[in-house]
């Protein structure tokens, strides 16, 4: 399940209220970017013209991508984010648009990179359309994409609660709110797209308390609900008595490094056929 298109503008909000501490809370994200940046081969490097960083956020990958060679623009929907990066990189072409309706003509891109932001899309299909329209021939896309059962084993955790003490609420704490990796697989061969490289993996991050766990997925925006649920903003805010539960649940989970928290990764490498 991706996201309906009438919650964008409070993804954008929120992703906007998370601006200015992305770029330090945004640790699984750098692991997606490295694995991105590693497939990025010397051939693909020397013949770039035109990069864009799509859901660039506050401008986290500006610098490397520049470094990359070709012309840089960046997109976000967040019109926060794109104040961030505008802020840390002046000199670089930032838009703020939706990625499912990009202000670009058709074939402008040799390269699209992005990095954990195509999940907000409505679907895999409508922005893999979209994406490869802007693709030129013989171009490349390379992305991570956060998949279903992601914000293990939080989730669970709380919804278990909630089916005890706070039915009212679950609805909004359902698991599958992200595509499959099937689901992108599947969006990125029905466009034509010649699947380079294709791999699901889990990021796992560690926190000393469940305090900080649960601050990290706000602070990076990764609180959103289920599309359907009846509440929009944020996931529903946690009790004091929820909390407590979550501590003592907590803990059975715990290794030597903290409190895991696990993401489902889709990481991709597609070219555009000539």
């Amino acid at each position: 399940m991706m996201l309906a298109p009438s919650t964008k503008p409070d993804i954008a909000a929120q992703f906007g209220r998370s601006a200015a501490r992305y770029a330090h809370t945004a640790t699984v994200q750098y692991q997606g970017a490295e694995r991105l940046f590693c497939l990025l081969d010397q051939r693909t490097r020397a013949r770039i013209h035109c990069v864009l960083d799509l859901g660039c956020g506050p401008g986290v990958h500006t610098q490397r991508l520049q470094g990359i060679g070709g012309l840089y623009h960046g997109l976000d929907i967040s019109e926060g984010m794109i104040a961030q990066a505008r802020q840390a990189h002046p000199s670089a072409d930032f838009i703020c648009a939706d990625m499912e309706s990009m202000p670009f003509e058709d074939g402008r891109f040799d390269l699209v990179f992005s990095n954990f932001a195509m999940q907000w899309a409505t679907s895999p299909e409508v922005l893999i359309r979209e994406m490869t329209r802007i693709m030129c021939d013989g171009g490349e896309s390379y992305f991570t994409v956060v998949l279903e059962q992601s914000l293990s084993p939080l989730l669970p955790l709380r919804q278990a609660f909630a089916q005890k003490e706070r039915p009212e609420i679950i609805d909004a704490l359902q698991t599958e709110r992200h595509a499959s990796f099937a689901q992108w697989h599947g969006a990125l061969i029905d466009h034509g797209l010649r699947i380079e490289y294709a791999q699901h993996e889990t990021f796992r991050a560690w926190f000393p308390t469940i305090q900080a766990l649960i601050q990290s997925v706000s602070k990076i925006g990764a609180d959103r609900p289920h599309p359907a649920a009846p509440m929009h903003g944020r996931a529903p805010r946690l009790t004091r008595n929820e909390l407590s539960a979550l501590t003592v649940g907590y803990e059975r989970f715990r290794e030597p490094k903290g409190l895991p928290l696990d993401y489902q990764v889709g990481i991709f490498k597609v070219s555009k056929l000539v």
